[in-house]
């Protein structure tokens, strides 16, 4: 497969997998929010990271997740790297959000800190017009800067 049909593969994977799942909060389409994402990165492969960035952590349960990797595998067995780094952009079922955060630093791949940079700032954007969510945008806030850090050191190596 080559970077264009990897990008629509993950792109119509994600459309399927969230078919008829609203934003919380925002009430609008989930699809939207991966859209946004995925405009909001540079190249095939962020594209279809940012397409893909919340098909796994929303998968029900471990089973559900575990199915989804070894369905992506399969999938996208021509870019095995691919899976692999979109494990790294995935929030583990277990793990804390800080923990998340400092693994994904840790895996230190451009593409992933700029798919997640994206992210943030859509779930910032949304959460300006949700009331009480004061606690989450803070979370998101001290990430989002953690992660432009991880970049500007990345880029500057």
């Amino acid at each position: 497969m080559n970077g264009h049909a990897i990008r629509e593969a993950a792109r119509a994977i994600a459309a399927l997998e969230h078919d008829g799942i609203c934003r919380k909060g925002a009430g609008e389409p989930y699809f939207n929010h991966v859209e946004r994402v995925a405009a909001n990165v540079w190249g095939w492969r962020r594209k279809a990271l940012a397409y893909l960035h919340d098909v796994i952590e929303d998968s029900s349960g471990s089973n559900g997740r575990k199915q989804m990797e070894d369905t992506l595998r399969r999938i996208f067995y021509s870019d095995g790297r691919l899976v692999t780094d979109l494990l790294a952009l995935t929030h583990g079922e277990y793990e804390t959000y800080d923990a998340y955060i400092d693994k994904l630093i840790a895996w230190g791949v451009l593409d992933c800190l700029y798919v997640k940079l994206a992210d943030l700032e859509d779930n910032l954007a949304d959460l300006s017009d949700i009331p009480g969510m004061q606690h989450k945008q803070k979370t998101y806030l001290k990430a989002k800067a953690r992660i432009e850090l991880a970049i500007a050191e990345k880029e500057s190596a």
